[in-house]
């Protein structure tokens, strides 16, 4: 359920960023007014990031809009890009991949410690033998783990996608 939320939540995203118009944003002091519940006039927001917005996209021939429409097109086509790159395709975003395997299978990990070492230490006769072997065992049994989980969230993330075109 909640990756097939996920999933029409980012489809919902990129169609709005495509529609991006930084003059349809609202701003919480133009809809009071410019003042404050206790009655106090408070600066525009709008005028204040628009100026900003001028700084950062245009240049010192443009009038305020230019640079606005220059700002519209970075959120309507690097941004939307940006977010469909990492989410749209068949790849597994990475952090999820790692915040996934590692919060459900580090328990496992530690469960394994203790057998590791005892196998660890009737396999190898020097120090260096056994921290080798210790760390190669685990390895071993929590790469399978990994590749397992790579493959999981590769179909999750496939099946959310195609469940929310059906």
């Amino acid at each position: 359920w909640a990756g097939r939320r996920l999933t029409r939540n980012l489809h919902s995203l990129t169609a709005q960023l495509s529609h991006f118009d930084v003059n349809e944003a609202k701003c919480s002091c133009c809809s009071c007014g410019h003042v404050s519940s206790e009655g106090e006039e408070i600066p525009c927001d709008r005028e204040l990031i628009y100026q900003s917005l001028q700084d950062w996209y245009g240049k010192d021939s443009d009038d305020l809009q230019a640079g606005l429409e220059r700002f519209n097109a970075v959120v309507r086509n690097k941004l939307t890009g940006q977010i469909l790159q990492t989410w749209g395709g068949n790849a597994v975003p990475v952090k999820i991949f790692t915040y996934s395997v590692f919060s459900m299978h580090t328990p496992f990990l530690i469960t394994r410690i203790p057998a590791t070492l005892w196998y660890a230490q009737n396999e190898s006769t020097t120090t260096v033998e056994f921290w080798i072997v210790a760390v190669r065992v685990l390895v071993s049994s929590w790469g399978c783990i990994l590749a397992g989980m790579l493959i999981y969230t590769w179909a999750c993330k496939t099946m959310w996608a195609l469940a929310e075109k059906h």
